[in-house]
């Protein structure tokens, strides 16, 4: 029965939540399994194989959790005709499980497709535009497309600082972002401003994490 599967589905949430990542994992895949055995094909299964093809993605077994991702994809898809804001979220999911193994020419339609549907569904300026406008910036520069990279940062950038406000955090990673492109491309002083202005929004909101350290290693 499909209340067995999102029960099972409600228990991995709360392994997840214990840090119980392998039993979290078995949950997850019996949930996914007897929602399909039983032909089930709302958006309470797609949202379960989301949720197994995220932990998929943290394993590293990306081609099981772009599997699910397509599936899910393909279930929203008929759903939802009309397009819709889970869709978008797939997309940039599977956006980003290519650009984790480098598959960046496979990664970039993904992310263009979740933009449209981020701006159809929650206009140009939303933050969700902004995130996955940054993702594209970071295919290109990866792909040592600097001076589009640049472009589109400065695009993201703008969205973002119209969404979330200046001195929000994704505003300072995209500055921080934006600063690696300048570097590579040998505009230090253009880098430094605008680690600069990331660095003191990482202070401000007293995060000491992730990027923020290595704008500080950066800036000593």
């Amino acid at each position: 029965h499909q209340t067995v599967g999102l029960a099972l589905s409600n228990i991995a949430n709360i392994k997840l939540s214990q840090g119980k990542f392998a039993e979290a994992l078995m949950m997850q895949e019996k949930s996914v399994n007897i929602q399909r055995t039983l032909g089930v094909d709302n958006d309470l299964f797609s949202n379960a194989l989301v949720n197994l093809g995220t932990s998929y993605t943290e394993q590293l077994m990306y081609t099981e959790a772009l599997a699910l991702y397509e599936e899910a994809l393909g279930i929203v898809r008929r759903n939802h005709p009309e397009r819709n804001m889970e869709e978008g979220n797939i997309l940039e999911l599977i956006g980003n499980t290519y650009g984790e193994q480098g598959m960046y020419d496979d990664a970039l339609p993904m992310f263009k497709k979740a933009r449209r549907i981020f701006s159809k569904v929650l206009g140009p300026n939303s933050p969700d535009v902004g995130r996955v406008m940054s993702n594209v910036s970071n295919v290109l520069k990866l792909q040592g497309k600097l001076g589009e990279a640049i472009e589109k940062y400065e695009e993201a950038l703008a969205v973002q600082r119209e969404a979330l406000g200046n001195e929000h955090i994704d505003v300072a990673l995209t500055l921080y972002n934006m600063a690696l492109c300048k570097e590579k491309m040998d505009d230090k002083e253009g880098a430094v401003v605008l680690l600069r202005e990331a660095q003191g929004i990482y202070r401000k909101k007293g995060v000491s994490h992730g990027a923020a350290v290595d704008v500080e290693f950066v800036l000593a």
